[in-house]
C-alpha cells in the first residue's frame, strides 16, 4: 500500500535520513601542569607549555617561536622523527632530557634504564600517561639528574618479573602431542577445581 496521494506526494525519505544525529560525548581534556623549567638546560623563567605533556622549554633552547609551537621533542623520535604511531605504537622519552626514541631507533646501551609508562614527578602534575608512551633514563648522566634533580632511586621502580613457569613438556623430542596437551590441562582444572 503505498502512504501518499497525487495532491501532497510522496513523504520524503530525505527528511527521515537527515534527522539530526546526538553530538557524540566529548572526551573529557585531560587537565594536568606543566613542569617549571625546561626540559633542556634545567633553568626557569619564560617557559613555552607543552600543550600534550608537562614538558616545558624556553624558546631559545628549543629555538621555535612560542606561536609556532605545538608539542615538545618529546612526541618524535630524535633519530628518525617518527611519531608514536609510526614508530609501531611506542616511544621510549627520556624523563631527564629533551630526547625520545622510537623502537628501531633506541640506542643499545647498558647504560638505558627501562623505567615504563607511570613517572611519580608527572603524576604529581596530574598527567595521565598515554600507553604509547614509556619512559626511560638515556643515559647515566640523564640518570644522575634524575637521583639529584627528581629525587629517583633504583628502588623506587615498581617493575617485577613473572612467575617462572615450566613449559618444557610442549618442547623437544618428548614434547606432548596436542591431544595429549588438552588432557594434561583438563586433568590440572579438574583437580584444581575440587580442592574448593
Amino acid at each position: 500500500m503505498n502512504n501518499y496521494d497525487l495532491q501532497s506526494g510522496e513523504p520524503s525519505v530525505w527528511r527521515e535520513t537527515k534527522k539530526p544525529k546526538a553530538a557524540p560525548e566529548k572526551k573529557p581534556k585531560s587537565t594536568f601542569s606543566n613542569q617549571d623549567f625546561c626540559q633542556i638546560c634545567g633553568d626557569g623563567g619564560e617557559l613555552i607549555a607543552c600543550p600534550q605533556c608537562p614538558i616545558s622549554v624556553h624558546s631559545d633552547c628549543c629555538g621555535i617561536r612560542p606561536k609556532d609551537f605545538h608539542k615538545c621533542s618529546h612526541h618524535n623520535c630524535h633519530n628518525c622523527n617518527k611519531n608514536a604511531i609510526g614508530g609501531g605504537g611506542l616511544l621510549y622519552r627520556c624523563q631527564s632530557c629533551p630526547e625520545a626514541y622510537c623502537p628501531d631507533c633506541l640506542p643499545v646501551s647498558d647504560e638505558i634504564r627501562f623505567l615504563g609508562k607511570d613517572i611519580p614527578r608527572f603524576e604529581k602534575l596530574g598527567f595521565q600517561c598515554k600507553p604509547a608512551y614509556h619512559y626511560i633514563h638515556c643515559s647515566k648522566i640523564c640518570e644522575n639528574v634524575a637521583k639529584t634533580e627528581f629525587g629517583f632511586t633504583a628502588n623506587a621502580l615498581k617493575a617485577t618479573c613473572p612467575v617462572d613457569i615450566d613449559v618444557s613438556y610442549a618442547f623437544g623430542v618428548d614434547a606432548l602431542s596436542v591431544g595429549d596437551l588438552a588432557k594434561k590441562f583438563r586433568r590440572q582444572g579438574h583437580q584444581s577445581g575440587q580442592g574448593m
